[in-house]
């Protein structure tokens, strides 16, 4: 699953104690946590921030006591700062492929929120503005550092459950819209996209880590009771792959519920859901679950999400001239997954991968 970089990796300039510097775009809520996380990084320094109010980022510097962190508002001048490195891209949606473009561009290091893109074209351009970059760049699929879900990935790699055939992943976060007024513009098409894109897109990703044949058809449905989305902000997506595996993708912002990510893996051997596991392979004489308690993604709060871990393997593979992963190319998959759904639910009927 993991794609090699065969560009001529960039030589770092760093700050003049020799940490790497970081800049991050959009100030917003997750953009917090973004900067929480490189401050827990010894080998980081925030030197940089850019929001469409360059008041507001130098007092959120000065807030944070970031003596060496300059304000702007535009990321182009940004990116001619000296001694930076490392660029988090932290806006809406609809601005992460032009704003990735140019980081790449700048050959600055990227981690990226997600989705990376609203439509495949766009996601096509920046997967080869990064490939041609030979940057290093992580997309924020935050699920891939949970506890829990490391041990699903290492049960099933451990043929615990054999070959996976039948996938269930339920992105359910109860009413998006009565969140903090920040997350406003996450109601809106032309920012946002769909509910599988601003959240769903972790259930794709999640489901496509067990299943390694390529996705070849999808069909989806949708539905909307709550009127603040200017979108259906629920979709079912049945996925079909080359070797006959299916798997069902759900997001929904109007469940009445406290916020799930339900993942559910059949295999010939065995079964996992969640933290639950039946294994014929491992365990012949089971006579009922076995459970592997861990952290799981358990909260729609990004204060609840695992970014230390992730930067701290960006910054381990920075050190290491290692491919970071889920890079920008890793995810292109799961954003055509993505695309096929919202397509399918608009104009009814199976939509054919690649697209």
């Amino acid at each position: 699953m993991r794609q090699t970089n065969a560009c001529t990796q960039r030589t770092d300039p760093v700050t003049d104690d020799g940490k790497l510097g970081v800049g991050v775009v959009g100030l917003g809520l997750v953009a917090a946590e973004h900067i929480q996380a490189y401050r827990m990084n010894p080998r980081c320094e925030i030197v940089a921030f850019c929001s469409r109010d360059a008041q507001r980022a130098a007092a959120t510097a000065k807030q944070l006591g970031l003596v060496h962190c300059r304000a702007y508002d535009n990321l182009d001048a940004m990116l001619r700062h000296d001694d930076l490195d490392i660029v988090s891209i932290c806006t809406p949606n609809n601005l992460h492929v032009e704003q990735g473009i140019a980081v790449a561009q700048a050959r600055k290091h990227l981690v990226l929120e997600k989705p990376i893109a609203l439509e495949i074209d766009g996601a096509r351009r920046l997967a080869r503005a990064v490939n041609e970059a030979g940057i290093k760049n992580v997309v924020c699929f935050v699920l891939h550092w949970y506890p829990r879900f490391v041990n699903q990935l290492a049960l099933v790699r451990s043929g615990a459950i054999g070959q996976v055939f039948l996938a269930d992943c339920e992105y359910l976060h109860g009413h998006l819209e009565r969140y903090a007024s920040q997350w406003r513009w996450t109601w809106n098409k032309s920012m946002a996209g769909s509910t599988l894109l601003q959240g769903g897109i972790h259930a794709v990703d999640a489901m496509l880590q067990f299943i390694s044949a390529p996705a070849v058809e999808v069909t989806a449905y949708s539905h909307g009771h709550t009127s603040a989305y200017e979108y259906p902000p629920t979709i079912v997506a049945v996925v079909r792959f080359a070797d006959g595996a299916i798997a069902k993708i759900t997001s929904s912002f109007e469940t009445s519920m406290p916020y799930q990510l339900n993942l559910r893996l059949y295999g010939t051997c065995g079964t996992i859901q969640n933290e639950c596991l039946w294994s014929e392979t491992i365990s012949p004489q089971q006579s009922d679950w076995a459970t592997f308690p861990a952290i799981g993604p358990d909260s729609g709060n990004p204060d609840h999400h695992p970014f230390g871990p992730m930067v701290d393997h960006l910054v381990e593979c920075i050190d290491q001239n290692r491919t970071a992963f889920p890079g920008v190319q890793d995810v292109l998959a799961s954003h055509e997954i993505a695309f096929a759904a919202d397509l399918s639910a608009a104009h009814g009927g199976p939509i054919r991968l690649p697209l």
